[in-house]
């Protein structure tokens, strides 16, 4: 615990100074006769209001004579604390602190905050110059001189007589919405901080001044997730629910609204206007109202409670407005492209959705894009930098382009775009799996959003994109989302004639049935993809149907019939001579001698297979492989050796996102420990993949394999009783399927 030596206020460790007056924080519990000196008092300012008329503003100062015009806050202060200490801290290391971030995220309450707590550290006070009525950028050193009376004087600049006014003072100046004279406020800053030596600012503005020695918090919206660290509720909601009783005093956090509180500021990407803007609306509305309405969150945000807001923040369109005017052609042009995507996307993306062949070009509209706090800058699984919008962003542009009629050409660029993607990856799929499927992954919601929208419009366009993706969807068990767009896109489309994309959607849909149990149907399709293949000539889509076909016969216990499917796929492949290929035809064939009890034909196998595989960085074939070799350890009862063999493929193939196959590793370490004793254990990680299973649906039945867990897990629940086994396997259905993973690593 750490304590505010003049106030008294107690922090948890991870703050350094006082959010109330800004010093530095002690070790140990607040003395009770500490006194406490700050006070909210009353003071008049004369200003001009936008009707010219003289307002009257409440302001904060310190105990002391300290002058100054801080605005005094209305409302609570919810959340920011760890940004207002790092706010602190830099005060004290730079003399420009400016604060970025999007319209309507609480840039202005933080300045005030930050400055409130150091309001003791200036003698000569804290002052305030809202600068979003200011027009004419030559007029800002005007607005600023005239909060402490220095009159403009014939003949000289009005900057050069605020310098001279304010060089002996010590003050600390905050300088609020600049985002429309970031030069004029630039310059001006650049003057004072050269020539007043005593001088501190804190500016606030959509993008830094670039002024040398400025410090740049960007503010991001509130968090609407909890950080597990704590159970207090995430920032977002506690604004929601503090705003929200202010309207209605009776209003309360319950069991009953949570969910729907919830998804609102989630919906409003955790912007504070916006969630002060829908908490107002209780007034009239229930929370489940507001929630249902928030798909026209523009209509519904339409009215700020209270006349006296702003004109750009009295609604969530006028918010965003405020920003998006003032942008060039090109930088409206690019915000168009990146609101087709969903999830973000890269600058190759990006750059051809927007028609240019310039990433150059692209890179410096998206730098002044995210300097504007406009799009959000993140990093995707390889590191590069992935762009995109807030949804709240998102949606204005969009709505925008409609009202143009230009929203469908955007569409299409971006489904053109995601066409090429997919095809690259259906054509490295093979010897590029892991990166490939990756890609994929992070482009995921593009391709769904791609696929509704080609499924509308073209449907031999939505069966190309759909039969791409097949391989995708097995790969990484994602099962319903395939199933569900494979059918419906063979549905949609004449079998004949033959062509590559109903035959890759065919072998896709099939093996999604495969995953699901229907074994019969699956090998219908499967039937037809090979003999489209057939049909085209193309013997190296023949040779993957027939491994297909040996797969779907595997799943249907038909041993034999599938050894011969295999068999003839490996024949295709070593007389086509791709050493990778032969690699993976291998692979079906290992298999199913385990399942026929050919263990030394299988370890043969497997050995060759995992010595090309790891030379070839082949990460799917290499985990069969040592799979195989722990199912012909188990099958010898040589359990230590199953759980290292087993524990050695799960490692691999995590690596590949495939939940089937990484369930079926975690089912085999959980057999091993049941050889070893290790009851409990077991059933716990069986508990955990079948609940997986279920999750992701996935109904796989192997004969040898069900064998297998018959023994072991019967053994296992025998071992234990009754009473011992339902708490283990309640356990293991509720632990997390990622925690599971790590269980059996560390086994």
């Amino acid at each position: 615990m750490k304590r505010c030596p003049r106030c008294g206020r107690e922090y948890d460790l991870s703050m350094s100074f006082c959010l109330d007056d800004g010093v530095e924080l002690l070790y140990g519990p607040a003395s009770a006769d500490e006194p406490v000196t700050l006070s909210l008092d009353t003071a008049r300012i004369d200003s001009s209001g936008s009707d010219g008329e003289k307002t009257t503003r409440r302001f904060f100062h310190t105990g002391g004579a300290n002058p100054g015009n801080l605005p005094a806050e209305r409302t609570s202060f919810i959340g920011r604390e760890k940004e207002l200490d790092e706010c602190v801290q830099l005060m004290g290391v730079t003399r420009l602190l400016t604060l970025t971030g999007f319209g309507g995220c609480g840039k202005t309450r933080l300045a005030i905050r930050t400055a409130q707590t150091l309001a003791q550290r200036f003698s000569d006070g804290v002052w305030f110059a809202d600068l979003s009525q200011t027009i004419d950028p030559a007029a800002v050193p005007m607005v600023v001189g005239r909060l402490f009376g220095i009159r403009d004087e014939a003949g000289k600049h009005p900057a050069a007589s605020l310098v001279e006014g304010l060089a002996s003072k010590k003050l600390l100046l905050v300088l609020d919405n600049c985002e429309h004279l970031v030069e004029a406020c630039s310059r001006l800053s650049d003057a004072l901080l050269d020539d007043c030596p005593d001088i501190r600012l804190i500016v606030t503005t959509r993008q830094g001044l670039n002024v040398p020695g400025e410090r740049v918090v960007p503010l991001r919206p509130l968090s609407v997730e909890p950080d597990g660290s704590t159970e207090t509720q995430p920032d977002a909601i506690r604004l929601f629910v503090e705003r929200a009783q202010a309207a209605v005093s009776s209003f309360a956090l319950t069991e009953e609204n949570a969910d729907s509180v919830r998804e609102i500021v989630r919906g409003l990407d955790g912007i504070p206007l916006a969630i002060e803007l829908a908490a107002a609306r209780v007034k009239l509305l229930s929370v489940e109202q507001i929630r249902t309405m928030l798909s026209e969150k523009f209509k519904l945000l339409s009215t700020a409670p209270g006349k006296t807001i702003e004109p750009r923040h009295q609604t969530l369109r006028a918010t965003i407005q405020w920003s998006y005017d003032p942008l060039s052609d090109d930088e409206k042009h690019l915000l168009a492209a990146l609101s087709a995507f969903s999830g973000g996307c890269n600058l190759e993306s990006v750059t051809n959705v927007a028609g240019t062949e310039d990433e150059f070009a692209s890179l410096e509209i998206l730098s002044q894009l995210a300097d504007k706090s406009l799009i959000v800058v993140e990093e995707d699984h390889s590191e590069q930098r992935r762009y995109g919008l807030l949804e709240t962003v998102k949606e204005f542009v969009v709505e925008s382009l409609k009202l143009q009629d230009k929203f469908d050409s955007v569409r299409e660029a971006h489904l053109r775009v995601m066409l090429v993607t997919a095809e690259k990856a259906y054509a490295g799929r093979v010897t590029g799996e892991e990166e490939w499927g990756a890609v994929l992954e992070a482009e995921r919601a593009n391709m769904l959003s791609a696929l509704e929208f080609a499924r509308g419009r073209d449907s031999e366009t939505y069966l190309t994109l759909a039969g791409a993706l097949g391989w995708f969807w097995m790969a990484r068990s994602h099962i319903f989302e395939g199933r569900e767009h494979l059918t419906s896109a063979l549905a949609a489309t004449k079998p004949e004639p033959a062509r590559p994309p109903r035959a890759r959607a065919l072998w896709g849909a099939a093996s999604m049935l495969a995953w699901q149990g229907e074994t019969s149907g699956a090998k219908v399709w499967m039937d037809e993809a090979l003999d489209a293949w057939r049909k085209l000539d193309d013997d190296a889509e023949v040779a993957l149907a027939l491994e297909g076909i040996g797969w779907t016969q595997f799943f249907s216990s038909d041993d034999e019939a599938a050894r011969a499917s295999f068999e003839e796929c490996l024949r295709i492949q070593r007389a086509a001579g791709d050493p990778a290929l032969v690699n993976r035809a291998m692979v079906g064939l290992a298999q199913v001698l385990v399942a026929l009890d050919r263990t030394e034909e299988a370890r043969a196998a497997a050995e060759e297979i995992i010595e090309f595989s790891t030379t070839h960085n082949d990460k799917r074939s290499e985990h069969f492989a040592w799979h195989y070799l722990a199912d012909c350890a188990l099958i010898e009862r040589s359990y230590q050796e199953s759980l290292k063999l087993y524990k050695k493929s799960l490692a691999l193939v995590t690596a590949l996102g495939d939940k089937i196959e990484i369930g079926f590793e975690i089912q085999g370490v959980a057999m091993s420990l049941s050889g070893l004793s290790r009851s409990r254990e077991a059933i716990v990680l069986a508990a955990a993949v079948d609940a997986e299973m279920d999750r992701i649906g996935a109904d796989v039945h192997v004969r040898f394999w069900d064998a297998l867990t018959e023994r072991h897990f019967g053994a296992a629940t025998n071992d234990l009783g009754d009473e011992a086994y339902k708490l283990a396997w309640s356990e293991g259905t509720a632990i997390p399927f990622e925690r599971a993973v790590e269980t059996a690593l560390a086994c």
